[in-house]
């Protein structure tokens, strides 16, 4: 019988979790404008990584939710939703009666408003060099 040790779980594990993160960058590469976001494919890998870690911490454990708020983590950085602008976000995100694919899906709809109001959401980039 074949018995798989606890390191090569881990190990295996680690390498699936790689590969998750690398087809999320690419799904961001593809699908958002922002250039900060195509400045180099490794360091978004390790955005993503970065982002599913906090995302898994949070409770959150489906792929299409850990690819959507790693996107948004991606746009406007780790705890995004702690800033000043992002209030009805966390709010959202802290809604402990509704699941969390509901939640995410929220979130989205109300970053997807923002997208067509001007200006409505500065990013980072934009805060340290005003225009």
């Amino acid at each position: 019988m074949l018995v798989i040790r606890n390191e090569q779980m881990q190990a295996f594990d680690r390498d699936q979790r790689r590969l998750f993160a690398k087809r999320v960058a690419e799904y961001l590469l593809q699908t958002i404008p922002s250039p900060g976001v195509h400045a180099g494919e490794s360091s978004l890998v390790e955005s993503v990584v970065q982002a599913i870690d906090e995302a898994e911490g949070m409770g959150i454990r489906a792929e299409w939710d850990l690819c959507l708020f790693s996107k948004y983590q991606v746009l406007f950085g780790p705890r995004f939703f702690e800033r000043p602008g992002f209030e009805p976000v966390q709010a959202l995100l802290q809604d402990a009666s509704a699941s969390w694919p509901v939640r995410l899906r929220r979130m989205d709809e109300w970053f997807r408003g923002r997208e067509r109001e001007p200006r409505a959401v500065s990013r980072p980039s934009e805060e340290q060099h005003p225009e």
